[in-house]
């Protein structure tokens, strides 16, 4: 009853926890890239960006801070911030890391990037986003992202990624026990 299928042999093994919670995660990812890609038309270029195991939609910088300072919200990017708060709402359950990495590899482009990060998490915030939901991420700011598919408009300038953080069941068991 219990390990055989109709046909009497035995039952297909499921694939791992943590294989069918990535491909959630790379699913929840997807539709959040879809849903934003509106954002082409006001921030010229939407990608998708690559680290190691994390996936993000990049935007440039540029489309969501003043030029001045660089670390405040444009006010005309606003309506920006709105459709990205309101797409991280609708993707249920799931956290998500804020990261900016700046065009260049300086001890300047890394404090710029941790400001700018926390602005926008402080954005998204107000725009209700549960708190519980975001994280700044420091410590890119003088990290290039592999971004793999996008426009070639997002190579060597500043982005700002949204990276659906990964779950505890998406991390390989051999990390969660800290067996290799």
């Amino acid at each position: 009853m219990g390990g055989a299928c109709a046909t009497g042999g035995p039952a297909p093994a499921s694939p791992p926890r943590d294989v069918v919670a990535r491909e959630n995660r790379v699913s929840d990812w997807n539709q959040l890239v879809q849903a934003l890609s509106g954002l082409a038309s006001t921030c010229g270029a939407v990608g998708k960006s690559r680290d190691g195991e994390t996936t993000g939609i990049a935007v440039p910088a540029e489309c969501l801070f003043e030029r001045g300072d660089g670390m405040t919200i444009s006010p005309g990017a606003r309506p920006a911030v709105t459709a990205i708060a309101r797409e991280l709402k609708r993707v249920a359950g799931r956290e998500f890391w804020i990261a900016v990495r700046g065009a260049q590899k300086t001890r300047e482009a890394s404090r710029v990037s941790a400001a700018r990060a926390a602005a926008l998490v402080k954005a998204l915030i107000g725009e209700g986003v549960a708190p519980d939901r975001l994280a700044a991420v420091v410590g890119f700011g003088d990290a290039e992202a592999t971004v793999y598919e996008g426009p070639a408009s997002l190579a060597g300038v500043a982005l700002v990624e949204i990276i659906v953080a990964p779950s505890s069941d998406e991390v390989p068991s051999s990390l969660r026990t800290g067996v290799r």
